[in-house]
C-alpha cells in the first residue's frame, strides 16, 4: 500500500510538567530511538508525518539532518488540557485528524518490514491482541471499574466474555475508510470520557497527579484507546490485522526495555552507522 502515511507524535507535557524523559532514561535515548525508528520506516513509506508540540519541536530541532520527516505539525499544545497521566489522549487526537490511511508508530517501536499488499482486505491494524482475562493485563478490569461511572458504554464494555481482548497499540492504524471512522469515534468518546472524568471531584481528588505512574490514572488510557477499539471493531464488525500473526518483522520496547542500557547502546551504534536493515543485526527481539 504505497499511499500509506507513518505517523508519529510526541506529546511533551509529563515532561514540562513531571521531569519524566519521554519513557527513556535520558532525552538523548528518546531522540535515538525516534532517529532509528524513522529511518526503518523511511525504507518502505515516502510520506512520514510527525505530530507534536512547541517543546517537542525544540528537542528534535536540532536532529532534523537526521529525521526526514515529510510534514511536521505543531499543535499538541492544544491537549494541554488532559492530565500529563493520560498520554494516550493526544495520539488519540492525532488518529482523529487522518484522512488517509495511515499507521502510527510509537516512538519506541520500529516497523522493520513494509506491510505486504494483502493488507489492503483489513480495515485497520494493531499490534497485537491481549485478553482481558490474562492476569498479566488485569488493568482492563481495572479500568473498567476506576471509570465506571464515565463510561459512554458502561453495560457492553463491562461485558468481558464478549469484549475479552484490548489492542496493543504500540504499532495501530487505519487500512480503509471504517478503519478512519474507528479512530474518529475513539477520540469522540475520549473526549466525553475526559470531561466528565475530571469533573468528578472525587476521582480528581483521589489520583496523585504529581505521580506520572499512578495506577489509577494510567488506566484512562487503556481503556480509551486500547480496549475500546475492541468494542468498536466488534460492534461494525470491522476486519482487523493482529501484526504479531503476520511474518513481518517489527521489535516494540515496551516498558522497561527502553531503559535497558546494551539495547540503547545497540540503537546509538546503529544511528552511528546510518543502518537500517534488519531486526536480527540490531540483535533486539520482539517485545510485546
Amino acid at each position: 500500500m504505497e499511499s500509506l502515511n507513518v505517523i508519529y507524535s510526541l506529546w511533551t507535557k509529563p515532561y514540562r510538567e513531571l521531569g519524566n524523559t519521554l519513557g527513556f532514561d535520558s532525552i538523548e535515548d528518546f531522540v535515538n530511538s525516534l532517529i532509528l525508528s524513522v529511518n526503518v520506516s523511511k525504507q518502505h513509506y515516502n510520506n512520514i508525518h510527525f505530530y507534536t508540540d512547541k517543546t517537542g519541536m525544540e528537542i528534535i530541532k536540532p536532529y532534523m539532518d537526521q529525521l526526514p520527516f515529510t510534514e511536521i505539525y505543531v499543535i499538541l499544545d492544544e491537549v494541554d488540557w488532559v492530565p500529563s497521566q493520560w498520554w494516550a489522549f493526544p495520539k488519540m487526537y492525532v488518529y482523529s485528524l487522518q484522512k488517509e490511511p495511515f499507521i502510527h508508530l510509537d516512538n519506541d517501536a520500529y516497523l522493520w518490514d513494509k506491510l505486504s499488499e494483502g493488507i489492503s482486505t483489513y480495515d485497520f491494524i494493531s499490534q497485537n491482541l491481549e485478553s482481558v482475562h490474562d492476569k498479566g493485563h488485569k488493568y482492563y478490569k481495572d479500568a473498567i471499574r476506576v471509570y465506571a461511572d464515565h463510561i459512554l458504554h458502561i453495560d457492553d464494555i463491562k461485558d468481558t466474555q464478549q469484549f475479552a481482548y484490548a489492542m496493543n497499540a504500540g504499532i495501530f492504524g487505519a487500512l480503509s475508510n471504517k478503519g478512519l471512522d474507528l479512530f474518529k469515534s475513539m477520540y469522540d468518546n475520549a473526549i466525553k470520557v475526559a470531561k466528565s472524568a475530571m469533573a468528578d471531584k472525587l476521582l480528581m481528588d483521589f489520583i496523585d497527579w504529581k505521580d506520572l505512574r499512578n495506577w489509577d490514572a494510567f488506566l484512562f488510557n487503556t481503556l480509551n484507546e486500547q480496549h475500546y477499539a475492541y468494542y468498536y471493531c466488534v460492534n461494525n464488525n470491522l476486519r482487523h490485522l493482529e501484526l504479531l500473526n503476520t511474518k513481518i518483522q517489527f521489535t516494540h520496547l515496551i516498558s522497561d526495555a527502553k531503559r535497558n542500557k546494551d539495547r540503547m547502546d545497540k540503537i546509538k551504534k546503529r544511528i552511528a552507522d546510518k543502518n537500517w536493515k534488519s531486526a536480527k543485526k540490531l540483535k533486539l527481539n520482539k517485545i510485546n
